[in-house]
């Protein structure tokens, strides 16, 4: 369960990464361009089109940062409830041996 979270969690910051890229490729290439601030044929206005490019590439990064905190807790708690699982077996295994074992004897 942990390498698979380790691998979407892999995955997540390589998407992260060439969206982040081509978006800032987008900005780069507007503000070149020098029509950063003018109208393009009765388009929005550059300057608020990289505006919101920008905004939305923050929001996507506090959305990724947000789903890795909880994938991470996420997994510290499956492993956690393993873990109880395991001693609660271990318990019973031994609860049980107990039983048997004095079952085993002659005595009943």
């Amino acid at each position: 369960m942990s390498q698979r979270v380790e691998q979407v969690t892999e995955e997540n910051s390589r998407l992260h990464l060439e969206l982040r890229k081509n978006l800032e490729a987008q900005i780069h290439a507007a503000t070149q361009s020098g029509a950063v601030g003018s109208k393009l044929s009765g388009r929005a206005d550059v300057g608020d089109m990289l505006k919101t490019l920008q905004q939305q590439l923050d929001m996507m990064t506090k959305d990724r940062d947000t789903y890795h905190d909880l994938l991470k807790k996420t997994s510290r708690e499956l492993e956690l409830v393993q873990r109880s699982d395991q001693v609660s077996f271990k318990e019973a295994a031994f609860w049980w041996s107990g039983i048997c074992v004095g079952f085993s004897g002659k005595d009943y």
